[in-house]
């Protein structure tokens, strides 16, 4: 079963998104990449330590 928010409320006071969810996420996590510091020697394990 999908769970589905309702925005018949926020689309009444005329709200419109203004991009796919997507392309939202994609622009947001190369704005949070651009602002990591930069390491020569950073790796990322797997395990997350």
């Amino acid at each position: 079963m999908r769970k589905l928010m309702d925005v018949g409320r926020i689309n009444a006071l005329g709200w419109k998104r203004q991009m796919q969810l997507r392309d939202g996420i994609a622009l947001s996590y190369q704005d949070m990449l651009s602002k990591l510091p930069v390491c020569s020697n950073y790796t990322v394990s797997r395990t997350g330590f």
